[in-house]
């Protein structure tokens, strides 16, 4: 009597553990595409708020006040500094 209730518990786990493994190589997949999905829709609706937002105008983030100019110049000033060519010393 206790050899059969032995067996079947037996018998149920390793049935449950070939049904989890077999179940996991569909799941898992589609659970990790599900989630990349998302990440990738929450990404792209930050972006889109961010190239939204109207060019050089005066904004509040996190209580403070400041103003985004999208057309910076890439030039650099003339007062950078003085430069400096350093030689090796043998």
């Amino acid at each position: 009597m206790q050899n059969m209730v032995l067996l079947k518990i037996l018998l149920v786990l390793i049935a449950s553990y070939y049904l989890f493994s077999l179940l996991s190589r569909w799941l898992f997949p589609k659970m990790m595409q599900y989630a990349a999905s998302k990440v990738r829709q929450r990404m792209e609706e930050q972006m889109g708020a961010f190239f939204e937002e109207g060019p050089a105008e005066e904004q509040a983030r996190d209580g403070v006040p400041f103003t985004r100019h999208k057309n910076r110049s890439k030039t650099s000033s003339k007062d950078v500094g003085e430069y400096i060519d350093f030689e090796e010393i043998p």
